[in-house]
């Protein structure tokens, strides 16, 4: 076996038995891909802007009520199966860690705090396929950004180097990961393809605006 990292262009030496350096084994374990960077809160924020404004100027929308429904579907289903689990039965170690991950998620992040956050990777993700290296990419990245938003998934640590503290997030196992991520797109996938093409309506209504207005200045004076 090659003693070089065997990504494309990378040249640093492999560690332990693994074809891949330590940087590149350490971003498959962490982004479900080695070549996948992290999905940052200012890329986000314009489509988290944007679906956080749709939400509060209509509350009372059933499309809320129909994610809201589901989530808490999602959570019964967890409650179950940690109680299942707690009780003596047999569970899926990584479901349950899932299962456990989704209920925390519940007792420390608000719901809309948790659902504008998911749409606004989903929508991303269908305007910037290419910002994925491929589809688990983009399950770890939605995973990662939920749970960033719970000060409990995360610690800091003193970072020698730059004086400073750092924060880092407890990893996750990647099949928990991938669960997770299921259970999150049961919820909010449908519902950002529709966002999705509300907001490219309201757009092309804005488009439609700038041309009319584009064309009457023409005629004054």
């Amino acid at each position: 076996m090659s003693s070089i990292c065997c990504i494309y262009r990378c040249g640093q030496p492999v560690k332990g038995r693994s074809n891949k350096c330590g940087a590149h084994r350490t971003a498959l374990r962490r982004h479900g891909h080695p070549e996948q960077s992290s999905l940052t809160v200012a890329e986000l924020e314009p489509y988290r802007s944007t679906i956080l404004r749709i939400w509060r100027h209509s509350e009372d929308s059933a499309f809320w009520k129909t994610l809201r429904d589901r989530w808490d579907r999602q959570l019964r289903r967890a409650a179950a199966l940690v109680s299942d689990w707690q009780r003596g039965m047999a569970v899926n170690l990584n479901q349950r860690k899932a299962a456990e991950e989704l209920l925390k998620l519940d007792r420390n992040v608000a719901f809309q705090e948790l659902a504008v956050m998911a749409l606004a990777v989903y929508v991303l993700e269908m305007d910037q396929r290419h910002r994925f290296r491929d589809h688990r990419a983009f399950r770890f990245q939605l995973v990662r950004r939920a749970r960033a938003l719970d000060d409990l998934s995360a610690y800091k640590v003193w970072n020698q180097k730059r004086r400073a503290w750092h924060r880092v997030y407890k990893d996750f196992t990647p099949e928990a990961v991938v669960i997770l991520s299921d259970h999150l797109g049961e919820i909010f996938a449908e519902g950002a393809f529709l966002l999705h093409d509300h907001r490219k309506v309201g757009q092309a209504r804005i488009a439609g605006e700038a041309q009319a207005m584009s064309e009457a200045v023409k005629g004054l004076p």
